[in-house]
């Protein structure tokens, strides 16, 4: 029985299998470049979902020191009140969400360390000082609760800024990544196709070439005549 190995030489040394082996090995190279083009896009596709949901909580923090600005100079409106109960239960449900992510939209947090640091220092600000002072107002805690509030959001709203900018920065850079895997796309695409043009010339072009000389000097009775017999393939 043929043993595997020289089963594979068998197969290998064909003109046929050198042909098909140059292909796959080309073809393999082209998708693991192609896979990871998508998925750094995938990737940036995330980040800029996080963007988004993470920048529009600087509209829903202003939003409800309007609400309770209102709420707390005239009569207490028990609309406007679920209006900030409601307008508060938006923001964390999307700064929950962007903490777990959700890879079928997609939406996640990218990863690194000054991402994870500044996404941790606005979850902590919300929940040491920002839910609390609201928590205050909405139940009769008056000016000096208010006050409280507005003296705390700007510097929340920068902390939500610096993660935003640390998120851009990172799309930036995966931007960078993208481009540069698509030049190699390009790049495999030109040395490929040279590669396949000389492989061709080596492989086919040139010995049938010589075969179609030798066949010539025969026909003219020249049966010195000789063909080189350079590899073991037809």
């Amino acid at each position: 029985m043929e043993t595997s190995p020289r089963r594979r030489e068998r197969v290998f040394g064909t003109l046929a299998g050198k042909l098909v082996g140059i292909l796959v090995t080309f073809l393999v190279a082209a998708l693991a470049v192609i896979g990871f083009t998508l998925l750094q896009s995938w990737t940036l596709e995330g980040g800029a979902a996080a963007i988004n949901d993470i920048g529009s909580e600087r509209m829903r923090t202003y939003r409800i020191v309007y609400l309770l600005s209102e709420y707390a100079r005239g009569p207490r409106d028990e609309a406007t009140a679920r209006e900030v109960r409601s307008t508060v239960l938006a923001f964390e449900t999307a700064l929950t969400g962007v903490r777990r992510g959700d890879p079928a939209r997609p939406l996640f947090l990218p990863r690194g360390r000054e991402i994870a640091e500044r996404m941790d220092a606005v979850e902590q600000s919300w929940q040491q000082s920002i839910r609390p002072a609201i928590q205050a107002a909405l139940a009769g805690g008056g000016e000096p609760a208010l006050q409280r509030l507005r003296h705390d959001v700007d510097p929340f709203v920068g902390r939500i800024d610096a993660l935003v900018r640390a998120i851009e920065t990172h799309n930036a850079e995966g931007t960078n990544v993208l481009r540069n895997l698509q030049m190699g796309l390009v790049a495999l695409a030109i040395v490929g196709t040279v590669g396949m043009i000389y492989l061709m010339f080596l492989l086919v072009i040139r010995p049938v070439s010589v075969l179609v000389e030798g066949i010539g000097r025969l026909q003219a009775e020249d049966f010195s005549a000789r063909v080189p017999e350079e590899t073991r393939d037809e």
